[in-house]
Parts: C-alpha cells; structure tokens; sequence
C-alpha cells in the first residue's frame, strides 16, 4: 500500500515500485497529486478504468497518460469523438487505427482533430481529398506529406495558395522530369528554385537555365553546372546574354575570359569577364586594345603595374581611360606630374585627391584654373 505520506515525492517514489493493481487503481483515482497519479496510471491495465480517467480526470497530463495506455480502438473511438479536452481528443487519434474512424475525423470541423487523423490514415482518396480541398494550410500540408502520387504533388506545388504547402508537396517529387516542368512552370518562382536545386542532370539544368521566367531559379539552376567546359560553352555561345552572364561568373579559364571581355556584344557579361580576370598580361592587353571605352576602364581599374598606369594616364586619348588610371594609381611622383599637367580637369582632380605631398597640393590648390580641381587640392 502506498504511505498516507504527505509528501507527493514520497508518494511518487511508493508508486514507482507498486505491482498490485487494485493499490494502483486506488492511487490513480483518489491522490492529490497528478504527478501521482499520473505514474499510477502509467502502470495500470484495466482498458475501462483507463477510459474513465482519461475522459473524466482533471488533469491533463493524468487523461494523456491514461490514453497512452489505451489499446482497445472502441474506447479510443469513443474518447477521440467526445473527450472534452483537445489534446486528449489528439491523443487518442494518434492510437486509432480503424479506417473508416480516421476518415471520419479527418472531416472534422476542428483542424488539429483533422491533422491527426491525416497522420494516421493510409486511405488514399482521404488524403487527396484533404490536400486538395481542406482549408486549413496545416491540414493539407499534412495531408501532402503522405501523398505519393507526383503528378498530383507537381499540381499542389504550383497551385496551392500556401507556399508552406507548396515546399511540402515538393519534398516528395523525385522524377527529373516534373521538376523540369516545375521550374519552367512556376511564375512565382520559389518552386521553381526548389525544383532547379533537386535537379541532378546537366542537361535539364540548362534548360531551366534557358528557359525558367525565374531569375532565382535561373540562377540557382547555373550555379550547380559543375561542368567547366559546358559553362565555358554557354559563356561564349549561348543566345541569351542572361546565361553568358552567370556562366561567365563561374569560369575561372583567362583566355575564355580574355575572349568574352574582348567579343561579347553585352557590356554587362564583359564587364563581368574582366571583374574575373587574373593575368596582368591579359588586363594589359584589353585596358590598350578593348573596343569598347567602359570595357577599357574595368581593365585598368584591374591592372596593378606602375609603369603602365602612368601611361595611360598621361597618353591615352580617352579622358575615361586616363581618370580610371589615375583612381587606382599610388605613385605619388606620377600623381602630381598628372596632377600639374593634364589637360582634362576631372583627370587633374582626381589625381590631386590622391596626392600626400602637402606642398604641391598646396601649389595646386592657389594655381590651377578649374574650381573642381582647387577643391580637391585644398
């Protein structure tokens, strides 16, 4: 027998080592504590007494450990139809087995009554009808979860209003070609960037590339072309300047850049090829022989060699060429001689915001005939 001790942990620790089921049933239905009687409950065997405590206890924690015993499927029926508390309603959903009951509940009016039942059931034509049609996003986002059928899941991805439940019926579309079709599909373009990380082949990733109204996914679809001799292909040949761009920014091969610097007819792809070009040779020769002046600046706001800043700073015809010069130039003896001498006032100012020595500046600063360069110098 338990010790008429006032004590709940001394109690508890007498449950704990209880056998008889009459002393526990006496502790489960008259103890004080629901810790108590919670443990009580835990080692009893009577499904009835079960059933009784779990709907007429008023503790929540003793009702839920009483359905946790519970095997019997009338009692757990009866329990999930009528309890008067939700959880334990919950509870003994999570138990149920019978198909007919789960597909009873997961028509529910109450959404958390119906998940449960979803998480449980097996019926194919419940979870469809629940993914398809349930209002609650909670509910069909379970429901989709133990759909199996991709053609249906592709459906629910493009077209359910919750994006939760979206990304759920995504998580169970394997086939290549469905995400293919999602990717190119999706307007919103969150399934498609999902659908573009799922897919392994090359050659689909390309067309999503190509083809996706998603710039997300467009994007995420290059970025998982491994193959540097396909990027290195799309770079120089594909017709869409979007495409060249991201495949641009992948290669790393200088004379494939030095070639997209000097010939692509977009100034944003040859922008990008010299932002990754790494030779001084090659930046040498696109900062002299690029056809195109904004191209020319991005070599040379690149190129690091004294010598060949300081002469194009001083003697190339383009007054941009000469300023991009100048804005990466150290040289303190190379500024000031430009500073004093070139023809162009921007260049001038430019060169003198860069000077150190005081005293020049100074000279600059009371001499020099443009207001934008004595500004600079002072």
């Amino acid at each position: 027998a338990v010790p008429g001790d006032s004590d709940p942990e001394a109690r508890l620790r007498a449950v704990d080592q209880l056998a008889d089921q009459e002393s526990l049933k006496a502790v489960a239905l008259t103890d004080a504590s629901a810790v108590v009687r919670a443990c009580a409950v835990s080692k009893l065997l009577d499904q009835e007494l079960l059933a009784r405590i779990a709907m007429e206890d008023a503790s929540e924690e003793v009702q839920l450990q009483a359905v946790a015993g519970l095997a019997d499927q009338e009692v757990l029926t009866r329990i999930a139809r009528s309890a008067a508390r939700e959880s334990v309603r919950v509870g003994a959903i999570r138990r149920l087995t019978a198909p007919d009951v789960l597909a009873e509940l997961a028509r529910d009016g109450n959404w958390v009554l119906r998940k449960a039942a979803l998480s449980r059931t097996t019926d194919r034509s419940v979870l469809i009808e629940a993914a398809l049609d349930d209002p609650d996003p909670y509910v069909r986002e379970e429901a989709v979860a133990r759909v199996r059928d991709e053609d249906l899941l592709a459906r629910i991805a493009l077209k359910d209003p919750s994006k939760m439940v979206r990304f759920k019926a995504m998580t169970g579309i394997t086939s290549a070609e469905r995400l293919e079709r999602l990717a190119l599909q999706d307007r919103d373009g969150d399934v498609a960037d999902l659908a573009a990380q799922a897919i392994q082949d090359p050659r689909l990733l390309v067309e999503v590339a190509r083809h996706t109204p998603s710039a997300k996914a467009r994007a995420t679809a290059l970025s998982r072309v491994t193959d540097m001799d396909l990027l290195a292909h799309l770079a120089l040949h594909d017709p869409s300047s979007a495409i060249r761009l991201l495949a641009t920014e992948r290669i790393t091969d200088q004379r494939v850049l030095s070639g997209i610097a000097l010939g692509d007819d977009d100034p944003g792809v040859r922008t990008a090829a010299i932002s990754r070009v790494t030779d001084p040779a090659i930046l040498s020769s696109l900062a002299k022989d690029g056809v195109e002046t904004k191209v020319r600046a991005a070599a040379v706001g690149r190129l690091a060699d004294p010598t060949t800043l300081e002469r194009l700073a001083r003697e190339d015809p383009s007054a941009e060429i000469r300023w991009a010069a100048v804005n990466v130039m150290v040289d303190q003896a190379a500024l000031g001689r430009i500073a004093q001498t070139e023809t162009d006032a921007r260049v001038r100012a430019r060169a003198a915001s860069r000077l150190d020595d005081q005293v020049l500046l100074q000279r600059v600063a009371v001499t020099d005939a443009s207001a934008e360069v004595r500004t600079q110098a002072a």
